[in-house]
């Protein structure tokens, strides 16, 4: 799945509680296809979270060029359903060359090892620290507990009374946010309509894939 095709869809996904995703397929079938998934929305206050011990992994800032991504998508994609990839060129584009926005980048590495298993994206705007994109691999749970500890330190240190996440697709992630503090505020439904396909892909979204507003490589105002 292109990072172009979800953003075709942002405005409904953000301004309406039912949205609609169609797929076109050159299959030569006509019967439509749906599909619907909840993507869910949390919330938590940051001074109500721990910010205490790395539970065994530290992190550095991400590079704009990060090539560790590479390694870390090929373990971390989300099974079962489709995703942009997150990986390096993927980071370039759409995080460290956005035209407008500040995003804070981290990875998530064991103490001892040098392979990503964990990457956040975090922006701080209004009042909000904003989970921007995650990819954590699941088979270090520990990474992404430190990742909501790093998240509220980051809300902390820019005064924001919130931190938002935007999630489809990742029912064990979204477990781990509640877990964690965060509330979940609503829900929104996602339609799926796939043209000459049986069945359209279930899909992973972060808040990445809702926001990003390009055509031809400018932002859509």
């Amino acid at each position: 799945v292109s990072q172009r095709l979800t953003a075709q869809f942002v405005d409904e996904m953000v301004a309406e509680e039912h949205a609609v995703l169609s797929f076109d397929s050159d299959l030569g079938g006509s019967d439509v296809a749906t599909r619907s998934s909840s993507m869910a929305v949390l919330r938590r206050d940051p001074a109500t979270a721990s910010t205490g011990r790395r539970l065994g992994h530290r992190v550095e800032p991400a590079r704009d060029w990060e090539p560790r991504l590479d390694e870390l998508w090929t373990r971390a994609r989300p099974e079962g359903v489709g995703s942009v990839v997150r990986d390096a060129r993927y980071a370039v584009q759409w995080i460290a060359a956005h035209p407008w926005r500040r995003f804070h980048s981290f990875l998530i590495l064991p103490r001892f090892g040098g392979s990503a298993v964990a990457w956040l994206v975090l922006s701080c705007e209004d009042g909000i620290c904003r989970w921007v994109d995650v990819l954590a691999d699941p088979r270090h749970p520990k990474a992404l507990a430190l990742a909501t500890r790093l998240s509220a330190g980051v809300a902390k240190q820019f005064s924001a009374r919130s931190e938002e996440v935007v999630l489809a697709g990742n029912s064990e992630m979204i477990e781990t946010l509640l877990r964690a503090g965060f509330h979940r505020v609503e829900d929104r439904q996602i339609e799926l309509s796939a043209v000459g396909l049986e069945v359209p892909p279930a899909l992973a979204l972060t808040a990445a894939d809702l926001g990003h507003r390009y055509r031809e490589g400018e932002p859509v105002p």
